[in-house]
Parts: structure tokens; sequence; C-alpha cells
């Protein structure tokens, strides 16, 4: 997760700052990096099936941090796959199935050492493991959301719309979106705080203004990125020249450019743009940006119901399975709308293609 060595760049501008400071403010969390955090305590219980509730007593602890500050948290969970990033889906799923082999390996070697170590590559978030936190913070009567696909394009969209004031992740993946103010590396007191005007100041104008360009060049969870062709060498292509043709055309002097590469950097970069999110306000699905083109690699606008299959206790074989519809939104009732300040909530996000669309000339 995130983009390879593009959080170092910024690290030296981020600003520390004590978690009270945002006091009243909304602040969206992006629930998948604190579950991967935290399931890494439990992977041995996770790797053998053996049922516990320590990771949701972990998460609910971080959750009564932030309300112990007066933050109003708003939860965003990883929705439905993404066809745009089945590759890099199917590509963990085959590096966590290797894994599981070799832990096997170890545990017949009786190096249980390694194999527990090696058990914290294997986890995943279920749709179960989502369903038991939600559970939590219905309870603390905390709003969470289960974006339709991305929780990053979805917080990209609240943050844009007014609905929250700020987001609170692990990875940088929310950086190219555009995100204004985003906090880092909570450790239950202080975040290192980003806000956009930290890539100029980490690089120059350029590395500001064609962030999205520079981190999809040197390779995201839609496209691979072309050997040897990382965020540094990105930027500095980039500051030559804004037109991708001539930027292949360089690299294929030196590198084999990927095939089809330019279809694929297309669709990348309309993954970013287009991406489907959901409205909390008018209750609906909705393009970041309105697509000019049929993009079925982005999903659909169709409300999808988010089931859980649980399997019973005394089950044979786990065939025996309770299902359950959860909820994909919960909104406090007392907060309803009136502590929200919704920009006009008609407005899509447009964004100016001669800054974000460079290549497309």
């Amino acid at each position: 997760m995130g983009i390879t060595g593009l959080l170092p760049i910024v690290k030296k501008t981020l600003e520390k700052k004590h978690i009270s400071e945002f006091k009243n403010r909304r602040i969206g969390i992006d629930g998948f990096p604190w579950l991967y955090q935290i399931l890494n305590t439990v992977a041995e219980e996770l790797f053998y099936n053996i049922a516990t509730t320590k990771y949701v007593i972990m998460f609910e602890k971080r959750i009564k941090s932030l309300l112990s500050h007066s933050v109003v948290p708003v939860v965003v969970f990883d929705g439905d796959y993404l066809i745009a990033k089945e590759k890099t889906n199917l590509e963990r799923t085959q590096r966590k199935e290797k894994y599981r082999k070799e832990v096997e390996s170890y545990i017949a070697r009786k190096n249980h050492a390694k194999a527990r170590e090696l058990m914290k590559r294997c986890i995943g978030v279920s749709k179960e493991i989502v369903y038991e936190i939600t559970k939590v913070l219905v309870k603390h009567n905390v709003e969470y959301i289960i974006a339709p696909y991305e929780a990053d394009a979805q917080l990209f969209y609240l943050e844009k719309r007014g609905y929250i004031d700020c987001i609170m992740t692990e990875d940088s993946d929310l950086i190219p979106y555009g995100c204004s103010n985003i906090l880092f590396k909570f450790d239950g007191s202080y975040v290192d705080y980003y806000k956009v005007e930290c890539l100029e100041k980490s690089k120059d104008k350029v590395f500001k203004e064609y962030i999205q360009d520079i981190c999809i060049l040197s390779g995201c969870d839609y496209v691979d990125s072309i050997p040897g062709i990382g965020i540094q060498t990105a930027h500095k292509l980039i500051s030559k020249t804004q037109n991708l043709n001539e930027i292949i055309k360089q690299i294929s002097l030196k590198k084999r450019i990927p095939e089809n590469y330019l279809e694929e950097y297309r669709k990348a970069k309309l993954t970013f743009r287009c991406q489907i999110v959901f409205d909390p306000v008018d209750k609906i699905r909705r393009h970041l940006n309105p697509p000019e083109e049929i993009v079925d690699f982005l999903g659909t606008l169709e409300d999808v119901e988010y089931i859980v299959e649980i399997a019973l206790k005394n089950s044979v074989l786990g065939e025996d399975k309770k299902v359950i519809k959860v909820q994909r939104h919960f909104q406090p009732s007392e907060i309803k709308m009136k502590e929200v300040k919704i920009t006009d909530k008609k407005v899509f996000l447009e964004i100016d293609k001669n800054k974000t669309s460079p290549y497309f000339k």
C-alpha cells in the first residue's frame, strides 16, 4: 500500500501536532491501514482460524482516544474489489498464498519463530472483520461508510465536499488524489500533519501540480511502473516535458516499455479522476468527475449490498452459514447534517485538465 518513495520525500515538511489541536474537527479515518496494523498482533490466531476479539478491542481503543480529545471520527472502509485494481489484488493474493506455504514449511521444520513472523504477511481484512468493527462503531455512535470501492477515493470526495475536515491514514495513497489535509502516524497522541503545500516545499511547483501523473508514472495500484522509473525519475522527466508520448520516447531509448502501457496509463488516470464514490448527503453513488467515455472497469453506480457470511460454530466444514446484510453507511441520528458544512452538493469535483491531464493533448 502507498506510493513507493513518496512519504520520505515529503516527510521533512510535515508538522508534528497533538491530536487535541483537532478538537471538534471531523476526521475521516482510513480504516484498512489501521486494521492491517492491528491484525499483525493477532496474525497467529488468524492463521489458525482461532476466534479472537483482540483486534476489535484495539480498534476500539484508537477510536476512544480520538473521542477523548473531542475529535469527531468518520471511519471509511474499502468496499468491493475494483476491476481497475484486479492485477494488483491478484498479485497480493498470490503472494499471501506463497507466504502461507512458507509458514507451513517452517512449522514442519519446527522453526516457529520464523513461521510466526511470516504469518503477518498472510493476513487480510475479511468482510467478517469489517462487520465486527462496525458493531463497535455503532455502539460508540461513530459514523462509518463502507465505500463502493476504494476508501482512498471516498475520503478524497468527503474532504472536497466539506463533509470532513481532514483525513487520517497510514500510507501515501491519498496524496496523488489531491487531498488537502492528511494526518499520518497517529500514535494515540500525536500526528504528522500534511498540507498540500508540502509538495511544493518538498520539491517544486511541478511536483505539486503534477503529483498525480508523477505517481502514476512511478507506479501505483492501477498500473505497474516501468522498471527503473521511481518517483524521483518521474519528477525529473515531467519537469522537462508534460507530454506523455515524448516521455515514453525518452524512456524507450534506455528501457523496455511494457506492452499496452499508454492504455494502462490512461485507465489509471481515469481511475483517479472518475472513480465511483458514495455521496452521504444525497445518499447515492456518483463518479468523482463525470467520465467522458464508458468506464466499466470502475464498477457500477447501482447500490450493492454488503453481504457477510459467517460460519456457524457447530457447522460441519463451515457449510452452515449465517448471512448478514451490513449497513454501508451509519450516521448517528443526533448529528444529522447540522454539524456538517457541505459545499454545493450539486457540483462535481471538476479538475483543471491542463494540470491533471497534461498527457492527453
